[in-house]
């Protein structure tokens, strides 16, 4: 039987759907004596929650075995209970309590992450960082916030943890949130969270071309094939749960795309991107160089003069900073993007 309240809810609807198509009643139909109440209005939370009392009204109306009257309502039961997650207010919106008791009950996991690094793999401070860039959060709900994002990663360290594949685009690992000294620690992390017995993380390269998908996305499995995988997109405000075999099929096929131009897990160098100075290292395991990037200034700007851009190339691109500024910082140019300037140039374009 599926684990979190949430997952025991999902369950029971999937059950009562497959009921009422199974007798080819629709959903105004199905609502029959014994059940108007289901015709009012939600929970204060926006949810529909079906009491114990509603399934043998159900039961009845469809003409169901006693067993799976007995088993139905004890999954309505179940699915009343309030997960560790959703004691902590106003911290954790709704839409997002019922993602992480999903993510809790599942057994497959499978996420591309294109702008930070993943919430499982997050340090305390970098969460704190990224939940104080929303305004609208008090101090108090940002600590509950941060608190709830720890107590997940307890999952991937349980005797049953979930199979997990991260991808994790380089753009979100260059990208610098909070200090260098911050992103020392978060890149130790994602080591730490790589080497777990059921974990693997591969790192998408600036220079992997082109690819299908164009956003963070996560795929969930479950351990029960009554379960159906689902693929969750989140937002600002709200989050996408996506259900279908299409869709599932569709997103499956992106993220085997991504998997075939990643990195392999074993070159994990690619992470640790910060060095002592705060300059980004470029010398790494996937351009396969040694020593300090060499910058080329260059001879010309603008109509006044002057040497204010200098490049460098790597196996991943190009990197842009300003030659005046002794600590300027670095520009990340994939080669495609690259290359597609240059000839741009070449033919007279605008140098943008």
């Amino acid at each position: 039987m599926a684990g979190s309240p949430t997952a025991r809810r999902r369950r029971l609807s999937i059950e009562l759907k497959k009921l009422r198509e199974k007798s080819t009643l629709t959903c105004a139909q199905a609502v029959g004596p014994g059940l108007e109440r289901l015709q009012g209005q939600p929970d204060g939370d926006g949810q529909w929650r079906i009491q114990p009392s509603d399934i043998d009204a159900l039961c009845r109306f469809y003409g169901t075995s006693d067993e799976l009257r007995e088993f139905l309502k004890s999954l309505a039961r179940q699915a009343k209970v309030r997960g560790w997650w959703q004691v902590h207010g106003a911290g954790v919106p709704e839409w997002f309590n019922i993602y992480i008791g999903l993510e809790q009950d599942a057994s497959t996991f499978r996420q591309y992450q294109c702008e930070v690094v993943p919430g499982l793999m997050q340090t305390e401070v970098y969460a704190s960082e990224l939940h104080k860039s929303g305004a609208h959060m008090s101090a108090e709900d940002i600590t509950k916030a941060v608190q709830v994002h720890m107590e997940r990663q307890a999952m991937l360290r349980r005797p049953d943890a979930p199979d997990a594949w991260f991808i994790v685009n380089e753009g979100a690992l260059r990208h610098v949130i909070g200090d260098h000294a911050l992103m020392r620690e978060q890149m130790e992390r994602v080591r730490e969270t790589a080497d777990l017995p059921t974990v693997t993380v591969q790192v998408l390269p600036f220079d992997a071309g082109t690819y299908p998908a164009t956003g963070s996305f996560t795929m969930l499995g479950f351990p029960a094939p009554e379960d159906p995988d689902l693929v969750y997109r989140d937002g600002i405000t709200d989050a996408m749960y996506l259900e279908g075999e299409h869709h599932v099929r569709e997103y499956t096929r992106a993220f085997d795309g991504l998997r075939s131009r990643g990195l392999e897990s074993s070159t994990l160098g690619l992470v640790d991107r910060v060095d002592p100075e705060g300059l980004r290292k470029v010398t790494i395991e996937a351009s396969g160089g040694s020593g300090r990037p060499v910058w080329f200034t260059s001879s010309y700007s603008n109509g006044a003069g002057g040497e204010c851009v200098e490049c460098a190339f790597t196996g991943g691109g190009a990197l842009v900073r300003d030659s005046k500024v002794a600590d300027a910082r670095v520009i990340v140019v994939g080669s495609d993007a690259w290359r597609s300037f240059v000839q741009n140039v070449k033919r007279g374009g605008a140098a943008l």
